[in-house]
């Protein structure tokens, strides 16, 4: 039985250590090819990761439909390792996985966890473009098209964002409020708009959008102007001096570049 109980655990043991040195090489790549934290803006900028190396956290009909494994960037490196990693699979066109990995300094997986994807073929599909901010912000933006056979171009019939915190431990979803749908520019709220997307609004329509922010906060204005113009609004609960705590990291983004693209109108 102690035979038994001994070679159980020198399996087990010989597993883990498996596991934990297929994990290093991973980071080991990741960190040899990337400097510092952020992802690649275009795929030429990724490095290959041989599948051989997830044998251990993928299931035999993962590895037999994966082509290939590229690393995209490292999100967090402190505690813990957090990367996003691509896997290329083998439904045809331009399909694969897009999915946030956590590891330990010892090389343990933490977390794994899907977060979008692509799926094109020349009729269409789905795109999904990952951007990483500063703020430790992951923005996974989908866009779905479909060819239009009598023109012969594709055409854009959706696009939705997703986005997700990273920390020490991987990442957080990020949930939306309900109640924004009733407001007037709720997607200053969803979304991180860029300073082209900005430019084509005016400057008073940028201090609605801006102000609009600190209103679905509950913020008490000071200046009369903004009272009276929100006031009006059905959601508007005016309870706090101060809701800089309350922003979320979107929003913040969101207003830094509102005041910047005003500043220059």
């Amino acid at each position: 039985m102690k035979k038994i109980l001994g070679a159980i655990l020198l399996i087990i043991l010989t597993t883990q250590l498996a596991v934990g040195q297929n994990s290093k090489e991973v980071l080991q790549i990741l960190r040899n090819h990337f400097d510092g934290i952020g992802i690649c803006d275009t795929t030429s900028k990724s490095v290959d990761i041989p599948k051989g190396l997830f044998k251990d956290e993928m299931t035999k009909e993962e590895l037999e439909r994966t082509v290939n494994v590229k690393g995209l960037g490292i999100l967090n490196d402190t505690k813990n390792i957090t990367c996003l990693l691509e896997f290329g699979d083998i439904a045809g066109g331009y399909s694969s996985l897009l999915e946030v990995f956590t590891f330990s300094p010892e090389g343990e997986v933490l977390n794994r966890a899907y977060v979008g994807g692509n799926m094109l073929d020349l009729g269409g599909g789905s795109e999904c473009t990952p951007k990483f901010y500063q703020e430790r912000l992951l923005e996974m933006k989908t866009i779905e098209t479909e060819l239009i056979e009598e023109t012969d171009e594709y055409k854009t019939t959706s696009t939705s964002y997703d986005y997700f915190l990273i920390n020490e431990n991987g990442f957080k979803a990020i949930k939306f409020p309900f109640s924004i749908y009733k407001r007037d520019n709720q997607e200053i709220s969803r979304r991180i708009f860029t300073a082209e997307e900005l430019q084509q609004n005016s400057k008073s329509q940028l201090d609605i959008m801006r102000n609009e922010i600190f209103a679905a906060h509950g913020y008490i204005f000071k200046k009369e102007k903004w009272r009276n113009f929100f006031s009006k609004k059905e959601w508007y609960k005016p309870r706090y001096n101060n809701v800089t705590d309350k922003l979320t990291t979107i929003e913040r983004i969101n207003i830094q570049t509102i005041l910047k693209v005003s500043s220059n109108i």
